[in-house]
C-alpha cells in the first residue's frame, strides 16, 4: 500500500502505536521491514466505518493545511534554497509529527508501530523510473501495522521546491496511508485498487513518453540525412 510521485512527472499522479505517542524517527533498511502491501487488521465496524473515517479525514486535511501554509510563511520557509533541500530531517520529522497530532484518535487505533520517518529514498523495482515511494502502510509481525515515510524520496522528488510544497505533499502522504489503515481495520482495500490503477497510469504515461521520445529521435536523423 503505498504513496508516489514521478520525478519531475504530472503532480496529479501518485504511484502509529497511540498508547506511547507518535514515534518520528530512523527505522531499519529493507531486510528488517513486514509486508509492504499490508495485510489487513483487526477488523473494525466494516464499510461504514471507512466512509465515515474517509469523510472526517478531508475535513481535517483542509484544516491542517490552511493552518501549514500560514505556519510554514511565518517561518521565512516558503523559498527555495540554493541546495534545493529547504527542509532539513529534523524539521521534516517535526512537521509529520505536528499533522499528526491534529488527527482524530480514533484514526490512528491499531497503528502499533506509529509513523515513522525513514532517511532513505525508495523504489520498487516494478515501478516505472523516476518514481519514487513517499510512504508506505507495512504489517510487520513484531511491529504491527505502522506507517513509514521516506525523507529520501522528497528529496529526490520535491528538491527546488519551496517548504510550503513539502509540507503540504508530506501531509497529503500521511492521510493516504491513513486510510490504508481505516481500510485495513475494515477488512477491506479501495484505495490499494486506486493505487494499482494510478500505477498503470504511470506506466502509460512513461511508455507513451519513450515513444515520443522516440519518434522525435527519428524525425532528427531524418533531418540530419537530408542535410
Amino acid at each position: 500500500m503505498f504513496f508516489w510521485r514521478s520525478r519531475g512527472g504530472p503532480r496529479d499522479r501518485k504511484a502509529p502505536g497511540k498508547e506511547e505517542g507518535l514515534r518520528a524517527g530512523e527505522v531499519a533498511g529493507d531486510e528488517d521491514k513486514g509486508d509492504g502491501e499490508g495485510a489487513a487488521g483487526p477488523r473494525a465496524e466494516g464499510p461504514e466505518a471507512v466512509a465515515e473515517g474517509a469523510a472526517g479525514a478531508g475535513t481535517g486535511e483542509a484544516e491542517v493545511t490552511d493552518e501549514v501554509s500560514d505556519e510554514v510563511a511565518d517561518e521565512g520557509l516558503d523559498q527555495v534554497t540554493e541546495d534545493g533541500v529547504p527542509v532539513d530531517y529534523d524539521t521534516f520529522c517535526e512537521w509529520a509529527d505536528a499533522i499528526a497530532s491534529r488527527l482524530p484518535d480514533r484514526f490512528l487505533e491499531g497503528l502499533t508501530g506509529g509513523i515513522q520517518i525513514d532517511r532513505e529514498a525508495r523504489r520498487n523495482p516494478e515501478d516505472p523510473p523516476g518514481v519514487f515511494l513517499l510512504g508506505e502502510y507495512i504489517t510487520d509481525p513484531y511491529l504491527g501495522q505502522y506507517i513509514c515515510i521516506y525523507y529520501g524520496s522528497f528529496v529526490e522528488t520535491f528538491a527546488g521546491e519551496p517548504a510550503s510544497v513539502w509540507y503540504e505533499e508530506l501531509e497529503e502522504t500521511i492521510l493516504h496511508e491513513i486510510r490504508h489503515h481505516i481500510e485495513a481495520q475494515a477488512g477491506v482495500d479501495w484505495l490499494g485498487e486506486e493505487d494499482l490503477r494510478q500505477l498503470q497510469e504511470l506506466w502509460e504515461e512513461y511508455w507513451r513518453h519513450q515513444a515520443e521520445a522516440g519518434e522525435d529521435a527519428d524525425g532528427d536523423q531524418g533531418d540530419g540525412d537530408e542535410g
